[in-house]
């Protein structure tokens, strides 16, 4: 029994007087500014590097986990998970915590849906106002006010888009070359219209023409 107090006494005594070492800021217990530090165990490392600065673990734990609570620290060395225990806070702050997390998770759906609305609404008035050049301010209300809300909300914004693809799109030589080709095979058409069966001359003119009429703003 002796013995054996002897031994556990030859452990402890080792552990305290062997020199510390912080593995995070390199310190040792030697220094002269380390007499009001306090030095901590927080893992099941041993020798000179299972000790740490209480400062420097608190800092080097908060730099890890950056407000995120759902990530775990671990000891560099040995991997062991640090337990840690947070104060007891304010009431009112758990709901400003809680109102700040909830804020961010609903801030990018907000985003998205004010930008999508704001398109919407921005195509719908330029097809209403597109729609009151082309047939008359009373006549277009008048038209209006008579069809489906429901309609209108899906054919006013479509204005200002078929308007761009027609812009973009040399749809009348594709359609042009369709017939053609769909033509050809009929040797009536082919007696009566022999020059409806030409190649077209790629050409923006006829699409100029056709947005010049259906878009009267440019």
């Amino acid at each position: 029994m002796e013995n054996a107090n002897i031994g556990q006494c030859s452990s402890s005594c080792s552990q305290e007087t062997e020199p510390k070492h912080c593995w995070v800021c390199f310190g040792t217990d030697e220094d002269d500014y380390e007499s009001n530090r306090d030095w901590v165990s927080p893992c099941k490392c041993r020798g000179s590097t299972r000790w740490v600065h209480q400062n420097c673990v608190q800092r080097w734990v908060d730099e890890k986990l950056k407000e995120n609570l759902s990530v775990k620290a671990h000891c560099p060395q040995c991997h062991t998970q640090y337990i840690i225990v947070y104060d007891e806070v304010n009431y009112l702050v758990r709901i400003l915590n809680k109102l700040d997390k909830t804020a961010n998770q609903l801030c990018p759906f907000l985003a998205a849906g004010v930008v999508v609305s704001t398109l919407y609404w921005s195509a719908a008035s330029y097809g209403a106002i597109t729609m009151m050049q082309v047939m008359g301010e009373r006549e277009a209300i008048t038209m209006m006010e008579n069809t489906d809300s429901y309609m209108l909300l899906l054919v006013l914004p479509s204005i200002p888009f078929s308007l761009i693809l027609c812009k973009t799109i040399n749809w009348e030589e594709t359609l042009l070359l369709f017939v053609q080709r769909f033509t050809s095979q009929l040797p009536l058409l082919r007696t009566i219209m022999p020059s409806f069966l030409r190649e077209p001359v790629n050409s923006s003119t006829s699409t100029v023409q056709f947005n010049s009429v259906v878009n009267p703003t440019t």
